[in-house]
């Protein structure tokens, strides 16, 4: 008898939603066939037989299980009986009755993101839960609470007025909580305002970015973490925690949940790379088949409004993250015939300070800025080839501009930064 679990795709996950079922209880499957649809947080997903023989199972659609629980059983034949246990898994309708749970399955005591940090805000000690299996934030809370249930706040809005309420979709219920739990952080805003003209006389000179900027912007912002690392990080027990590659996720909300798919190591990926990750991550989230591994380990997130009419705005800094950037939309200042957006980083104060995050968003805009250089023509002064920098402006950088050789064998100036990978 083989049990089939629910993955933990996700380090903050707590529990999957069991969505549908695809076979039937006693149905023969192969390895490697689809048995159930889960949701986990960010992702719905298939769940495929370990080995072949005969499934068994019986939750409902709509259970909520916790990860590295039972969802089902294969086994040798269609009839064979299934454990007997008195775990319960909440579902629509209340508690249901269920086989097998975490702590059948693995004598190993594991703790949630959620709950490890409430071990903490409570002074308990992991022992005190020795040979539960998996510990959840709510198995927390009811330790905490003398195993009573944790009282329901009132409503803070007034009771005299009529309302009509309705069960939030689970995935804004899931969204709140990792935002909540992303604002734990000590959140700071700096902004900074940025010419329009240079990015958008770059796009249009090169067919390759005809999609807009955000590649661009995310190019710069990518190799910009490698100098300011602590903007790559985490906040964690009076410690700080540098990533040691640069994953910069991208915030995408289109009426069908927010997702944050994931440029990997994007700080290696040239412009063209970028973009189409860009196009292919769309693609995929207005289809719903993102993939579960597109929307893990990220280290920073970017979110775009500049489609929006949006000109300026907080960003939420994500969980596990130091720092978000937004970007607003273009707009003309009174006096000025050329349009200007803004730059706004929202980061962590317990980590840094105001002056090392204004003196990221300064770099990105003089890097943003030398995109200018798309409006000059061929006896323009020479420059570095990637990122576009003069050699008057590196000169008051103190940076040299050199002669380097391309991938393709020909030669091609560049300053000391983008040699540093900067």
């Amino acid at each position: 008898m083989q049990p089939v679990l629910a993955p933990h795709e996700f380090v903050n996950d707590e529990s999957v939603l069991l969505v549908q079922w695809l076979v039937k209880d006693g149905e023969q499957v192969e390895k490697g066939d689809s048995l159930v649809t889960i949701e986990t947080s960010k992702a719905t997903m298939d769940i495929e037989a370990p080995v072949s023989g005969y499934v068994r199972f019986d939750i409902p659609k709509g259970t909520e299980v916790k990860v590295g629980g039972v969802l089902c059983y294969v086994t040798d034949n269609p009839t064979d009986p299934l454990p007997k246990t008195s775990a319960k898994t909440k579902t629509d309708s209340g508690l249901h009755e269920r086989p097998a749970q975490v702590a059948t399955v693995s004598a190993t005591t594991r703790f949630s993101g959620q709950a490890s940090t409430l071990l903490k805000q409570h002074g308990l000690t992991e022992d005190q839960f020795a040979g539960k299996g998996l510990v959840t934030a709510e198995d927390v809370l009811t330790f905490v609470n003398g195993h009573k249930p944790p009282a329901v706040p009132r409503s803070s809005v007034s009771s005299h007025l009529p309302t009509r309420v309705e069960e939030l979709p689970r995935r804004k219920r899931i969204e709140a909580t990792y935002l909540m739990a992303g604002q734990n952080a000590a959140s700071s805003l700096i902004s900074v305002i940025c010419p329009t003209r240079g990015l958008k006389a770059a796009a249009q000179t090169h067919p390759e970015l005809s999609g807009g900027p955000l590649p661009l912007i995310l190019h710069e912002t990518a190799r910009l973490l490698r100098k300011y690392p602590i903007f790559n990080a985490f906040y964690d027990d009076g410690k700080v925690h540098y990533y040691d590659s640069v994953n910069v996720g991208i915030a995408m909300d289109a009426e069908r949940g927010l997702k944050v798919p994931v440029l990997a190591n994007a700080d290696h990926k040239n412009i063209v790379e970028i973009r189409m990750e860009i196009e292919n991550f769309v693609l995929s989230y207005l289809d719903d088949t993102l993939p579960v591994q597109a929307l893990a380990d990220g280290t920073f997130t970017v979110t775009d409004l500049s489609g929006e009419d949006v000109y300026s705005f907080l960003p939420l800094i994500n969980q596990g993250q130091a720092a978000i950037l937004g970007i607003g939309s273009e707009y003309f200042p009174p006096g000025l015939a050329n349009g200007v957006f803004n730059l706004m980083l929202a980061f962590d104060h317990r980590l840094t300070e105001g002056r090392n995050a204004a003196a990221f968003l300064k770099d990105l805009r003089d890097r943003l800025g030398s995109y200018e250089r798309a409006l000059r023509g061929p006896d323009a002064e020479p420059s570095c080839a990637r990122c576009l920098r003069t050699r008057s402006e590196l000169a008051e950088l103190n940076v040299p501009l050199l002669l380097g050789i391309q991938q393709a064998g020909e030669t091609a100036p560049i300053c000391g930064n983008c040699i540093l990978g900067w």
